[in-house]
C-alpha cells in the first residue's frame, strides 16, 4: 500500500473562462509554491474542472502578464504536483464530459469530504481561487 503525499497546501481553483484571470492568478500562485519546494495539492471545482481539458481554447491564452493557464498545468504535471477534480463538480455541473476528461490517471476524482478535511488541518494552508 502506498502512503499518501503529505501537503502543504491546497490550492482550489474555482473559475473557467469567464474569469480566466482570477483563475491563471491562481495557477501561477500554485506553480511559485511548488517551485518554492512546497508540496501543493490543486483542486479543480465549480468551473475550475474545464482546466482539465485540452479543448478549452481559453486555456491557451495569456492575461494580464500572466502565462496561460496551460502553461501553468504544464509546469505543475511536469513537476508531479497532485491535480484533483471534484467529483461533484466535474460529473453534476456538465462543464465536462467523460469524453473531455483527458487522462482521469493524471487528474483523478476527490471528493469534497476529503477537501474539508485537509482544510480543517493546522498543516496544511488552504487557498482558494
Amino acid at each position: 500500500m502506498t502512503e499518501k503525499k503529505k501537503h502543504e497546501l491546497q490550492v482550489m481553483i474555482t473559475r473557467g473562462p469567464e474569469d480566466i484571470s482570477h483563475a491563471a492568478l491562481g495557477f501561477a500562485f500554485a506553480v511559485s509554491a511548488v517551485i518554492s519546494d512546497i508540496s501543493v495539492k490543486v483542486i479543480l471545482v465549480l468551473n475550475g474542472v474545464v482546466w482539465s481539458t485540452d479543448k478549452e481554447q481559453a486555456a491557451y491564452k495569456k492575461v494580464n502578464g500572466l502565462d496561460s493557464v496551460r502553461e501553468y498545468m504544464n509546469i505543475l504535471i511536469e513537476r508531479d504536483t497532485d491535480i484533483y477534480l471534484c467529483s461533484t463538480c466535474a460529473k453534476g455541473c456538465n462543464l465536462i464530459t467523460h469524453a473531455d476528461h483527458d487522462d482521469s490517471s493524471k487528474f483523478p476524482y476527490i471528493g469534497l469530504t476529503e477537501v474539508a478535511i485537509c482544510a480543517s488541518r493546522d498543516s496544511i494552508q488552504t487557498i482558494v481561487f
